[in-house]
Formats: structure tokens, C-alpha cells, sequence
């Protein structure tokens, strides 16, 4: 798992660019896909 997993989300034109003209951006992501099931672990420092 790298270190930026969960942190944000790139929108499908940031990829592809043909995308863009297409109207694949940011704004026209579903937020549903991203909410779902989370975990938080509590990790001790010592």
C-alpha cells in the first residue's frame, strides 16, 4: 500500500488526456463510489 492510498482521488482526464474533452473530470464523479466501509487501527507510538 503506498503512502498517498486513500489520500485523494485523481480524476480520469489527470490520466488519460482525451478524457478532458470528454467530460471526465473531478466534478463528475459519483460521490457514492466513494463512500463505503472504513477501519480506523489506534497504533500505539510505544
Amino acid at each position: 500500500m503506498s503512502v498517498r492510498t486513500g489520500t485523494h482521488v485523481n480524476a480520469p482526464s489527470h490520466m488519460f488526456y482525451n478524457y478532458s474533452n470528454a467530460g471526465f473530470d473531478a466534478d463528475s464523479l459519483d460521490l457514492q463510489v466513494l463512500n463505503g466501509p472504513a477501519l480506523l487501527v489506534d497504533v500505539p507510538m510505544q
